[in-house]
């Protein structure tokens, strides 16, 4: 940051940041019905931790309705935070 502010031209050397650990995923049994735990589990497997996906990406991989993918996300979130 302080060559950018500065003016300065110090190498960059080993500025790797690791975030691996900041998001672990959660023991999601018992925190949701047997069905919520499935479509999760499914779309772990769909979509990798290095994903990005939304709520018609969720429709396409479970083939549900946008009123519950939608609630997904919600449940999701609630529960997770």
């Amino acid at each position: 940051m302080r060559n950018l502010l500065l003016g300065e031209h110090n190498s960059l050397q080993k500025r790797t940041l690791h975030i691996h650990k900041a998001f672990k995923k959660p023991d999601i049994n018992g925190m949701f019905t047997p069905k919520t735990t499935n479509q999760i589990l499914a779309l772990r497997k769909k979509f990798t931790s290095q994903s990005v996906f939304g709520r018609s990406d969720i429709m396409y991989a479970l083939d549900i309705k946008v009123f519950r993918a939608s609630e997904l996300l919600k449940e999701m979130r609630e529960k997770y935070h």
